[in-house]
């Protein structure tokens, strides 16, 4: 997260359920909300 020209930039993942201000933890092969304990994979299986 940063401020470039005065606004607001976010290089990290929300959560889809709970919106802006739920980051997600970047792991290897996923993001994770421990909060809601919610699961996003950044490819869906079978997808390459």
């Amino acid at each position: 997260m940063k401020i470039e020209n005065g606004k607001f930039v976010a290089n990290t993942v929300f959560c889809s359920r709970c919106g802006k201000g739920c980051v997600m933890a970047d792991h290897r092969d996923c993001y994770y909300y421990r909060y809601r304990h919610y699961t996003q994979f950044e490819n869906p299986a079978g997808e390459k």
